[in-house]
């Protein structure tokens, strides 16, 4: 049947191929945990027609739940598809669209509105450019949801659907070549752990494909058999692969929810091998003949036991697996869904099991006819090249190309930072701050923190000391300097060079007391100390000559002297008491040091007094400390204004200026 499918399908690619341009060539790539599919299609008159396709099987397990584990084997897989239909169409393929399976997906729900000029049609670059707005606005409540975690995983937004549209505050199916003032979109966006999509990415690329389109998987498959006209109606569908099964949700005109589970078919495959004692591969063999075999099951145990079985008797053994399959899959449905929806459809090689559309109706509590196997009837505005495409298996690759023609998906393009690629979302604007932020480089990081000056005194006299200054960050864009706010395009390669922090002082009694040669008594804030003591920010420290020394001329005898030298030395010693009195002596007589010189700033529309710092003027820098600004979580670009201009860091403040220090609003 294979064979006579594949003929098929190259004579109908044989007859259409000359009036078919290689730019208006799309190519679907769904690499999943058993197989691999691509397709080839086009574009015509809205209607996408899929003209060809290959399936490879993995030789070994090479993924598991959906996440690649052997990248070389699911290449040799992707390599044999890609070859397959180039050789068959006479083109290279260089770029694919591709989805990615569920495993630890998280969703967040975003709103975003734009005014709009009253007498101006609304075009498709409007509806695209509020939707990537919403995206963006998921993605930040999403990143700030998750840095409350703190389980140090970047997820990444693989694809969105529309809830809804407003028009001037009313909702609208469609908003193109509508008139208003006011258009406001609703989306619900999926995220994944980067890891399953840098996996991904690294298979495309090292199999000659950039990625032209990501989405989801259940996104894709809902797409395909849940159109538009029909979503009205509260629908549910199951993916159900080899690791992982998807879950996607209409209802109300919209798609509500996805979620994944990870029990699949493997599971059934498994409840095989431990029962039989046969290898995977026999296990999922013989899983998969029970879909169409009409006799006996043949195969041989790893003992070398042969069985013949018939269907009734394997499907009772994997009656328990198959149950908990289903109890997993309704668990969800209902969860999302707030109840039973009206119908389920089950999609994905693992859905085509005997008896698993019964149990799952009895699950959900529905009538038997209302969950059946999808993919077996013609889709709308989509034209097969087989009629073996009328599959639950295919569904998902069928819908992962027609998405990338029909519908919106999300464009990515691939740049470096510090030699590591990662993947970006292709919005209106993308800057080295987008970079950074999905590379695990925080913008402040770039900035390097200074320590506190140490302010102290000694006998009255003030220092300070301020310690080993930071070195500030380096950001290059192609070899040339930048800043968070570059621009950065398809293919750039992005340098970071974080930035060193500053180095605290550190000074000790024993430090200070280098500069006296005879023995000398330390009092801090009036206490006697040992020369381990730390210097603290504004400590009172006093040094003396220690008393012995302050008497030293009378430890002559006075036999050994005359009475003028007695007098002499007497009047030396009062001299020297009276130059280097006590801290109790003096505590009444040492004045307070001056008043600090400051400014006023009026900043962010309050009026602050700013101080001098050793008769420098103060910088911008020196008034995150009055500012809201946490610079731990960013929450966009940086905005310095002074005076109504464009400021930096080291901007220095006058008496009376008016600042500004916030995050820009996009």
């Amino acid at each position: 049947m294979k064979n006579e499918t594949n003929i098929e399908q190259i004579e109908k690619t044989e007859l259409k191929k000359e009036n078919i341009q290689p730019d208006n060539i799309f190519f679907a790539l769904d690499i999943g945990t058993r197989s691999v599919v691509g397709m080839i299609g086009t574009k015509e008159n809205d209607i996408y027609k899929v003209l060809d396709y290959e399936q490879a099987f993995h030789k070994v397990r090479a993924m598991r739940d959906g996440q690649i584990e052997d990248i070389d084997l699911v290449c040799q897989a992707v390599n044999h598809v890609k070859s397959t239909l180039e050789a068959r169409f006479g083109y290279s393929l260089k770029r694919a669209s591709i989805a990615a399976a569920g495993r630890a997906l998280k969703t967040a729900k975003a709103t975003a509105q734009q005014e709009i000029p009253e007498d101006t049609p609304i075009t498709t670059e409007t509806i695209r450019s509020i939707e990537y707005h919403a995206i963006s606005a998921a993605q930040e409540n999403f990143s700030q949801e998750m840095s409350s975690q703190e389980d140090g995983q970047t997820f990444s937004c693989v694809g969105y659907s529309v809830s809804g549209y407003w028009l001037d505050g009313y909702p609208i199916s469609n908003l193109s070549g509508h008139k208003g003032k006011n258009v406001r979109a609703e989306i619900i966006a999926a995220f994944l752990p980067f890891t399953v999509m840098r996996s991904l990415y690294a298979v495309t690329s090292r199999c000659g494909l950039d990625v032209e389109n990501m989405t989801l998987e259940p996104i894709a498959a809902i797409n395909a058999i849940v159109p538009k006209d029909i979503r009205l109606l509260n629908i549910a569908i199951a993916d159900i692969g080899a690791g992982t099964t998807d879950i996607a949700i209409s209802k109300n005109g919209s798609i509500i929810a996805y979620d994944m589970v990870t029990t699949a078919g493997d599971e059934i495959t498994e409840a095989l091998m431990k029962h039989y004692l046969v290898d995977f591969d026999t296990g999922e063999r013989v899983k998969r003949s029970l879909s169409n075999a009409s006799g006996e099951i043949s195969f041989f145990d790893i003992l070398g036991t042969q069985y013949r079985l018939s269907t009734e008797e394997i499907l009772k053994v994997i009656q328990p697996a198959l149950s908990e399959l289903c109890t997993s899959i309704a668990k969800s449905i209902i969860q999302l869904n707030e109840g039973s929806p009206v119908a389920t459809f089950l999609i994905g090689g693992g859905s085509q099991t005997p008896g698993l559309c019964k149990i799952l109706s009895e699950k959900l509590d529905l009538p038997e006819n209302r969950v059946a196997l999808g993919g077996l009837n013609p889709y709308k505005n989509i034209e097969l090249c087989s009629e073996a495409l009328l599959s639950p298996e295919f569904v998902t690759p069928i819908g992962i190309g027609a998405i990338s023609l029909l519908y919106h998906g999300i464009d990515f393009f691939a740049i470096t930072v510090n030699e590591k690629k990662i993947m970006l979302l292709d919005s209106n604007h993308i800057t080295v701050l987008d970079a950074l932020l999905l590379a695990g480089i925080k913008a402040t990081s770039l900035m390097g923190v200074s320590p506190r000056p140490l302010t102290f005194y000694v006998n009255g006299e003030k220092h300070v000391d301020r310690g080993t200054p930071a070195v500030a960050g380096e950001l290059y864009r192609n070899g040339q300097p930048a800043s968070i706010e570059t621009a950065i395009e398809r293919g750039d390669s992005i340098i970071a060079i974080t930035a060193i922090n500053g180095v605290s002082p550190q000074i000790s009694i024993a430090d200070l007391l280098k500069d006296f040669t005879a023995e000398m008594d330390v009092t801090v804030n009036g206490f006697t100390v040992e020369k381990e003591y730390m210097v603290k920010s504004m400590d009172d420290i006093w040094i003396v000559p220690k008393p012995q020394i302050l008497n030293h001329a009378f430890e002559t005898s006075v036999e050994e002297i005359s009475e003028s030298e007695m007098i002499q030395n007497a009047s030396e010693s009062q001299e020297i008491q009276f130059q280097n009195p006590t801290p109790k002596e003096l505590e009444e007589e040492k004045s307070v040091p001056s008043i600090t010189k400051k400014i006023s700033v009026c900043l962010n529309d309050k009026w602050i007094e700013v101080p001098y710092v050793t008769n420098q003027a103060p910088c911008f820098f020196d008034l995150l400390n009055y500012s809201d600004i946490d610079p731990e979580h960013p929450q966009g670009n940086l905005l310095l204004k002074l005076n109504g201009l464009d400021a930096s860091f080291v901007t220095s403040l006058q008496d009376g200026d008016h600042a500004e220090i916030g995050w820009e609003k996009r």
